[in-house]
C-alpha cells in the first residue's frame, strides 16, 4: 500500500498483524511501517478516535497520538522547504578586503524557519535523488 490508498480499518489491521509477525520473527521492536503510520494518520483525519483504532489494530494510542501530532505539522507539499536562495559565501577574509569574489552556496529555508547553509549543487543533487527535494 502507497500514500494513496484509501485506508480502511480492516486493511491497517492486515498491515499492523503483518508488522507484528516481523517483529516477532525479528526478535526485537521494529519501527512502524510508513504505510502503516500514514493509513493511521488518514483513518484519524477522517474522524476515527484513537482508541477505537488502537482497539481495531493493535496499534497503541500513544503512538497513533504522535503520529497525528507529527503528521500536523509536517508540511503538506511533501519536501518542507519553503525557499531556495542562493547567496554569498566568503571564505575567511572580509569581503570588504578580499579581492577574490564570494563563492555562492545555495541555501534551504525549512517550512518552520530552519535553514541548510553553504550546499553546492552536488548536495542538491543528492538530496534530489534521494527524494528530499
Amino acid at each position: 500500500m502507497d500514500g494513496e490508498t484509501t485506508w480502511t480499518v480492516a486493511g491497517l489491521n492486515r498491515e499492523a498483524a503483518r508488522h507484528r509477525e516481523r517483529r516477532a520473527e525479528a526478535g526485537t521492536q521494529l519501527h512502524w511501517p510508513r504505510e502503516v503510520r500514514r493509513g493511521a494518520v488518514a483513518l484519524l483525519a477522517s474522524g476515527m478516535s484513537t482508541g477505537k483504532l488502537s482497539r481495531a489494530t493493535g496499534i497503541p494510542r500513544e503512538a497513533l497520538r504522535n503520529w497525528r501530532e507529527r503528521s500536523a505539522a509536517e508540511p503538506r507539499d511533501g519536501a518542507g522547504f519553503s525557499e531556495l536562495r542562493i547567496v554569498p559565501v566568503f571564505t575567511g577574509r572580509s569581503p570588504a578586503t578580499s579581492s577574490s569574489p564570494p563563492i555562492s552556496a545555495l541555501t534551504l529555508v525549512g517550512c518552520r524557519g530552519n535553514s541548510v547553509l553553504g550546499l553546492d549543487l552536488h548536495h542538491i543533487a543528492a538530496l534530489l535523488q534521494a527524494g528530499l527535494l
